[in-house]
């Protein structure tokens, strides 16, 4: 069921996913648009056409690497949630310089809690990033996504 749902949904994806938890060479190359094994240096898959610019190797551990961060969403989402306010999942994420920026604002709310801007500035940007990480599209400093 799920099969015929990837199918017919994501057509390109079906073949990436079957190919990379059945395969035994850890070195393999795989098409962006339709999942197919190709050169690992091949600019244009010869079957769909597509340029692969950045293209999808596999890795040991099965996970296409260069576009997944290494970390995962769950610690993310839960210092978001309980830490948000004071950028705690952004400095998790390595995004320093927003982090700190979260963090500057949050402290100056403790000592300035008279004025509502802040509060409705910061409480925006934290659900924002809440949502983004629990939709899966929250990246790292890096650009990577921060799967679950």
């Amino acid at each position: 069921m799920v099969f015929n749902w990837l199918k017919n949904t994501h057509p390109a994806i079906l073949p990436r996913l079957l190919k990379v938890f059945k395969m035994n060479d850890y070195s393999k190359t795989f098409c962006r648009g339709c999942g197919q094994e190709i050169h690992p240096q091949a600019e244009i898959c010869p079957k769909c056409g597509v340029r692969n610019t950045s293209t999808f190797t596999s890795t040991l551990s099965g996970v296409i690497t260069g576009s997944l961060a290494n970390k995962t969403a769950l610690p993310a989402v839960l210092l978001c949630f309980f830490l948000g306010y004071f950028g705690a999942h952004r400095f998790f994420a390595g995004k320093i310089n927003s982090a700190i920026a979260m963090l500057i604002l949050g402290i100056a709310n403790l000592f300035l809690w008279w004025l509502v801007l802040p509060w409705v500035v910061l409480g925006i940007w934290w659900l924002v990033d809440l949502i983004l990480i629990i939709m899966g599209k929250f990246t790292d400093s890096q650009g990577r996504v921060i799967p679950w």
